[in-house]
C-alpha cells in the first residue's frame, strides 16, 4: 500500500470513480435495500439489540456486498476481526496467540479474495474481452484495471483489505455513537424522524431511497458530524518517511512511520517532501465551539 507517483494516482483515481456521482446513485439504492434486509433479519421483534455489533455487520456487509460485490458468508466477519485483533497484539508468534491467530486469518482472506478476484478476471474476459470495467462496482474496476496490466492481483487484494478495514470499523463506531446521542437528545431524534418522514411522504409506495433524497438529510449529516466531533471514530494515522526528514530538532529516518495524536496540526516537509498529519481527537476543545465538549444541537 505504499504508492507514490502514477501508481498513486492510478489506485485513486480507480477508487475515487466509484464513489462520485455516478457511483453513489447507483449504490445509494444497493446500501438501501442492504440495510432493509439487515432490519429485518437483526432488530425487527427484537426487545434489546446489540448495537455495536450489529452496526459491524450491517457495514461489513454494505462494503462487501455493495461496494466490492462480493457474497458475505457465515464467518467472514469474524476472520477479518482477527486481523484487527492482531494489529495491536505483540508480534510473538506461538499457537493460541492473537498475532498467530491473525496470521491465519491474513492467509485465509489473501486466498479467499484471490479466489474472487481471479473467477471475476474469468468473467469479465469472457464477457467483455478484457477491456471495460464490468458492472462499475470497485472490485470490478481493479481487476480490470489489473487486466490492463496497471495494477498486480497483490495489489488489488491490498486495496480490498484496507478499504474493509477502513470503511467498517470507523463507520460502524460512528454509527453506533451517533444513535448513543440520539437516546441521551430524543429532541435530536425527533428532529431526524421528521426530516425522513418528509422525505418518506415524497416517495411512491415500495420507491427506493435516491442519492438525490440523501441529499435532503441535512440536518440528519449534521447530527452525525456533531457526533464524530465528540466521539471521532480515528485518533491519528500514519504515514511512512520516504526520505530523511528533520524536524524541531528531531531526525526522522527514510522508512520510518509516523503516527499523530496530538490535537492539533503537525507540518512535516523538506525540499523534496511535505505531509501533514492530523487527527480529529480532541477537536472538540477547540475555541470556535462553546462548551464545546457537550453535544448540542445549536452547533450542528
Amino acid at each position: 500500500m505504499e504508492k507514490q507517483g502514477e501508481a498513486h494516482r492510478c489506485l485513486r483515481g480507480i477508487v475515487a470513480t466509484s464513489l462520485n456521482s455516478a457511483g453513489l446513485e447507483a449504490l445509494v439504492p444497493k446500501i438501501c435495500k442492504t440495510v432493509e434486509a439487515h432490519m429485518v433479519k437483526y432488530w425487527h421483534g427484537r426487545e434489546k439489540v446489540s448495537l455495536y455489533h450489529l452496526t459491524k455487520v450491517l457495514t461489513f456487509t454494505i462494503v462487501l456486498e455493495c461496494l466490492l460485490g462480493i457474497e458475505v458468508k457465515q464467518g467472514m466477519l469474524e476472520t477479518f476481526e482477527k486481523v484487527l485483533e492482531g494489529v495491536f497484539a505483540l508480534p510473538v508468534s506461538f499457537p493460541g496467540s492473537k498475532f498467530s491467530s491473525a496470521k491465519r486469518a491474513e492467509e485465509e482472506i489473501e486466498k479467499m479474495l484471490g479466489d474472487i478476484i481471479r473467477s471475476n478476471r474469468k468473467e469479465m474476459e469472457s464477457l467483455i474481452g478484457g477491456e471495460g470495467e464490468g458492472d462499475g462496482i470497485l472490485l470490478s474496476r481493479l481487476v480490470a484495471a489489473l487486466i490492463r496490466g496497471e495494477i498486480s492481483e497483490a495489489e488489488v487484494i491490498d486495496n480490498v483489505v484496507l478499504l474493509v478495514f477502513a470503511a467498517h470499523d470507523t463507520t460502524s463506531s460512528a454509527i453506533a455513537m451517533t444513535f448513543r446521542m440520539l437516546g441521551h437528545h430524543p429532541n435530536c431524534y425527533s428532529t431526524i424522524l421528521q426530516e425522513h418522514d418528509d422525505i418518506l411522504r415524497s416517495k411512491r409506495p415500495n420507491e427506493v431511497l435516491t442519492y438525490e433524497d440523501t441529499k435532503k438529510m441535512k440536518y440528519t449529516w449534521h447530527v452525525a458530524r456533531e457526533s464524530m466531533r465528540i466521539f471521532p471514530p480515528i485518533f491519528g494515522s500514519f504515514r511512512k518517511a520516504i526520505d530523511d526528514i528533520e524536524y524541531d530538532g528531531y531526525m526522522i529516518p527514510r522508512g520510518w512511520k509516523v503516527t499523530n495524536l496530538k490535537c492539533k496540526i503537525n507540518h512535516i516537509q523538506t525540499g523534496l517532501y511535505m505531509q501533514v498529519l492530523w487527527t480529529t481527537y480532541g477537536t472538540h476543545y477547540d475555541r470556535v465551539f462553546s462548551r464545546s465538549s457537550v453535544f448540542q444541537s445549536g452547533q450542528i
